[in-house]
């Protein structure tokens, strides 16, 4: 059983293979958190700080499993699960410029307001923030719909943010692709990694890029529209890589 389909006290018991009445005793003990880390270990997973809190999180909110604790319980999920992953890459375009422009403390406020409405967008979409590059956020999502639909999102919510505030303003660039991740110490690292920062790069602001596997998912329902962009070298990756353009304007 995954992680995000602990949000019962029934699935608990299924996922430790104990009673329900076991888990009541293991929560109201204490000793709940400690169990679960335990079992995550049994089952090869690198547990550090961060999951630990993350789970112990979980747990405390077990008994009423609000939205906040779904989604956590989706990001342990993520992040130590195995399979096919969309990976995607933001970027704040002229960040060092705009640091320049209004001094550190005015540009900080901007890239908070930037920070907090990629977080929202995210968790409304089931995303994971992988980390944050201080300028971008490299993030992860359990389907290339889902992944899709978080970029549209904050791009037409940054395009109304930047109307009302023209001396704030801010231009991203973002790029995506799929493929199966090595998940270690709540990161992520290989091939689908890289070509989704290079395909970033390669977006000028406003851009939403993605790769051909994400255009293959999404172009048949019909739910965005694409535009082809052409085939690219991309730098670490061998062959050329035909990249699209989502049309979200």
């Amino acid at each position: 059983m995954k992680l995000d389909k602990l949000m019962s006290v029934t699935n608990v018991a299924k996922f430790l293979q104990t009673p329900e009445d076991e888990v009541m005793t293991l929560m109201d003990e204490g000793r709940l958190s400690g169990t679960l880390i335990a079992t995550l270990r049994t089952k090869g997973v690198s547990v550090t700080p961060t999951l630990k809190n993350t789970v112990e999180g979980l747990v405390n909110g077990l008994r009423g499993t609000s939205a906040p604790v779904a989604h956590g319980l989706a990001q342990v999920a993520t992040m130590t699960g195995e399979g096919t992953a969309t990976i995607m890459f933001t970027d704040i375009v002229g960040s060092t410029a705009i640091t320049e422009r209004l001094g550190d403390k005015r540009s900080r406020k901007v890239f908070k307001v930037h920070d907090e409405m990629v977080r929202r967008h995210t968790q409304a979409n089931g995303g994971v923030e992988v980390k944050n590059m201080g300028d971008g956020f490299m993030l992860t999502f359990n389907s290339a719909r889902k992944s899709v639909a978080c970029a549209v999102g904050i791009q037409k919510e940054l395009r109304q943010h930047n109307r009302d505030n023209p001396d704030g303003a801010l231009l991203i660039r973002m790029g995506m692709s799929v493929g199966e991740p090595i998940r270690e110490e709540q990161d992520m690292f290989g091939k689908s990694v890289i070509l989704a920062a290079r395909i970033s790069g390669k977006a000028e602001g406003r851009q939403i890029l993605v790769c051909n596997i994400v255009h293959a998912l999404m172009a048949s329902t019909g739910e965005f529209t694409f535009y082809e962009v052409g085939d690219f070298e991309l730098k670490g990756i061998i062959e050329k890589q035909r990249l699209f353009e989502v049309v979200w304007r």
